[in-house]
């Protein structure tokens, strides 16, 4: 009896409309494929055991990880995510026994037609190896096609085995904890912050469909979840306890890791930058205990939109 094992292998994500364009994320981190399948188990009075399973509609959902961030959030943005008009392909590539990976046509492919993918956090913390992480959501939608006699819907996720690969792996860039500056100042003692971009897309399930075949994005409200040591710091960002306006432009800068060095140097271009423009900021908590180091959590909540250049000099 074969045993089968697999890893991750690169994904595709598909744009653009009439002249497709494609994206590989070539330096995943972790897939999970969710189907959302909702299902009528029906008992029939007098009954208590199930007589029939109705599958009665769905909203499967991809929840990826990248720390490839120039690459991605050069497409993918926190304003606009990426209307994956031609779909999108994630992968798991069959390990050998006795080897590496199998090769060949021996992997399998979790394949949508059609969907929509945006940033859900971006996290960061000072001296953390393996970098700072992107956590996206890809939402895949129906595309209206039909197959067989009769004709049935065709799942917006199809999983299926014995398939090629398609993209390569790659190194492109990593990116570490940077400096934090606010109103062109730089700001220290900040040990760690949390992204989250405040994206919420929201599907709709119309005419009888079993998957929704249109979603948009209702809302942005970016929130900023900051730690930092230094007391100064965090009543610079965050006057008050409770809520005050921010007192300038927050900048949160991550520095681009050098292949055999350390990190590039911060006059070059290519470092990461986002930018809350406005925005009110609280203290959350000061936490002190024992003998260690007190910290001070500060939250921002964005008003406007979060700017992101993938091709920064650091001050």
């Amino acid at each position: 009896m074969a045993q089968n094992r697999y890893g991750l292998y690169p994904a595709t994500l598909t744009y653009g409309g009439g002249t497709p364009t494609t994206l590989d994320v070539q330096q995943l981190g972790r897939v999970g494929i969710r189907a959302n399948a909702k299902r009528d188990v029906i008992v029939p009075s007098g009954n208590v055991d199930p007589s029939a399973v109705i599958f009665a509609s769905g909203e499967p959902e991809v929840d990826w990880e990248t720390d490839d961030l120039a690459t991605v959030l050069a497409v993918v943005t926190p304003t606009a995510g990426l209307n994956c008009t031609g779909g999108a392909v994630f992968q798991a590539q069959q390990r050998a026994d006795g080897g590496t990976f199998a090769g060949g046509s021996t992997n399998v492919a979790i394949t949508s037609k059609k969907g929509f993918c945006y940033p859900k956090r971006l996290s960061a913390k000072a001296n953390e190896p393996g970098g700072a992480k992107l956590q996206l959501a890809y939402a895949a939608l129906y595309d209206g096609t039909t197959s067989g006699v009769p004709a049935l819907p065709v799942a917006p996720l199809v999983l299926a085995a014995g398939q090629a690969l398609v993209s390569t792996p790659a190194f492109n860039a990593r990116f570490y904890f940077g400096p934090v500056y606010l109103n062109a100042a730089a700001v220290g003692g900040v040990e760690d912050w949390d992204l989250d971009f405040g994206i919420e897309f929201k599907t709709k399930l119309l005419d009888g469909d079993l998957w929704p075949q249109v979603g948009s994005i209702i809302s942005r409200k970016p929130k900023l979840s900051l730690t930092a040591v230094d007391g100064v710091t965090a009543n610079a960002i965050a006057a008050s306890l409770f809520n005050a306006p921010l007192a300038g432009a927050l900048a949160l800068y991550l520095r681009k890791g050098a292949a055999g060095g350390a990190r590039v140097a911060d006059a070059t271009v290519g470092h990461l930058k986002l930018t809350i423009a406005t925005g009110a900021a609280n203290l959350e908590s000061l936490d002190i205990q024992g003998q260690e180091d007190g910290t001070f959590k500060v939250s921002v909540e964005a008003t406007g939109t979060i700017a992101v250049s993938t091709a920064s000099a650091i001050p």
